[in-house]
């Protein structure tokens, strides 16, 4: 299967979940939830239908740009920074995957999209508080 259909399908599927565990959790789901449920999606997916792993977290970043850059404030800087991000993940996760296996892959993925995401939190409650410019 091509990874436009793959990203498309775990696009959907992780925007469909994650609304649930960021609405319920907040912080928390965004921090903990989210990167476990789309790591495995992306890279899962990827592998089980036969997709690039490097281009299927490309669009789904490139999805996740698109929601981003149309919602809330400092949403251009939220839309780049998430397809970057997306980028990084699917890098790793690729390079894991064809060095060691799947497990390797989530779990390259899984820990660096956590860091990520704890960052990006800290960094806008920080900005809110006043304490970053």
């Amino acid at each position: 299967m091509s990874f436009i259909m793959v990203g498309l399908l775990v696009s959907l599927i992780a925007w469909l979940v994650n609304r649930y565990f960021v609405i319920n959790l907040g912080s928390a789901g965004l921090i903990a939830v989210a990167p476990i449920l789309e790591e495995v999606l992306k890279t899962g997916g990827a592998v089980l239908l036969g997709a690039d792993i490097f281009f299927v977290h490309a669009f789904f970043g490139a999805a996740e740009a698109v929601i981003d850059i149309n919602t809330g404030a400092h949403s251009k800087s939220a839309g780049i920074l998430s397809f970057l991000g997306h980028l990084l993940f699917g890098y790793l996760a690729a390079v894991a995957y064809h060095i060691a296996n799947i497990w390797w892959a989530l779990i390259a993925g899984i820990v660096v999209h956590i860091l990520w995401n704890f960052s990006i939190v800290l960094l806008v409650s920080m900005r809110n508080k006043g304490d970053l410019q």
